[in-house]
């Protein structure tokens, strides 16, 4: 990671519904983001059926899959670090885990994810990474519908499927009638995301706010700053607060017009 460089600017207080005051900030090398938005990729039907219909030719149902994807970047839920992703960052994925990791990268066009568990209330989102324990190993799908799923298996076949279908209940997969364990869920990082827990709303909006009147928390700085410099000019600041409160659609809980993070320097 680069060395953060220093400078100060000022922050007018615009009249808005949070009290903000004059500060210094932190300048940045902005951050990379996605050209497909989030609106199109998790409400719109037509970019999953395209992406079903390139997969089929790419990666044939039936046929065998032996790849690696390299991991990427991971964090935990809320931008913090737990024991389930420490270790999850830059590392090799093989199987189902890659196979899953490939259709997210072909899909979000990103490879920065928050890693979450479920609980009783979980709600499944098109382009989810389901690992779930099967007996004795982790097995992952990669979900095209919130209750369809592709993957590939983890026996010696490693056979890619798609079309397979699931359902949620109380945090746990069913699948075939019988519940499986969920081990973690990865999602993309959203542009606006400002408190990492993987939607738009307006607890996004109180993030930042602390950040902007100098009550900063535990969150994972780079992970943060990267999701809230919405209009990538190395700073965050009552512009970036601004667009956030303006532009949240929160029946489906994105950013218009916003994509992902595809770099967090």
């Amino acid at each position: 990671m680069k060395a953060l460089k220093r400078k100060v600017a000022a922050i007018a207080c615009a009249a808005v519904s949070v009290v903000c005051s004059a500060q210094a900030v932190t300048a940045f090398a902005a951050a990379k983001q996605t050209y497909c938005q989030q609106y199109q990729r998790e409400v719109l039907k037509t970019p999953m059926s395209d992406a079903l219909r390139y997969w089929a030719n790419k990666y044939p149902s039936k046929t065998r899959w032996s790849n690696s994807v390299k991991s990427g970047q991971t964090i935990g839920f809320g931008y913090r670090y737990d024991n389930s992703v420490n270790n999850a960052s830059d590392v090799t994925l093989y199987n189902s885990a890659a196979f899953a990791r490939q259709l997210a990268l072909d899909y979000f066009e990103t490879n920065i994810y928050i890693r979450m568990g479920t609980e009783k209330t979980f709600t499944p989102k098109i382009g989810d990474q389901i690992t779930y324990v099967n007996g004795s190993r982790l097995q992952t799908i990669f979900l095209t519908d919130t209750n369809t799923y592709a993957q590939c298996s983890e026996d010696r076949y490693t056979m890619i499927t798609y079309g397979n279908k699931c359902s949620f209940s109380n945090g746990v997969l069913v699948l075939n009638g019988k519940a499986y364990s969920i081990k973690y869920v990865e999602r993309p990082v959203k542009v606006g995301d400002a408190n990492g827990d993987t939607v738009i709303d307006s607890k996004d909006l109180t993030a930042m706010n602390f950040y902007l009147n100098n009550k900063w928390t535990t969150y994972d700085y780079n992970f943060f700053i990267a999701a809230c410099d919405i209009d990538k000019n190395g700073v965050v600041n009552m512009t970036d607060y601004n667009y956030l409160k303006n532009n949240t659609d929160s029946t489906n809980k994105i950013l218009k017009n916003k994509g992902y993070v595809a770099s967090l320097w």
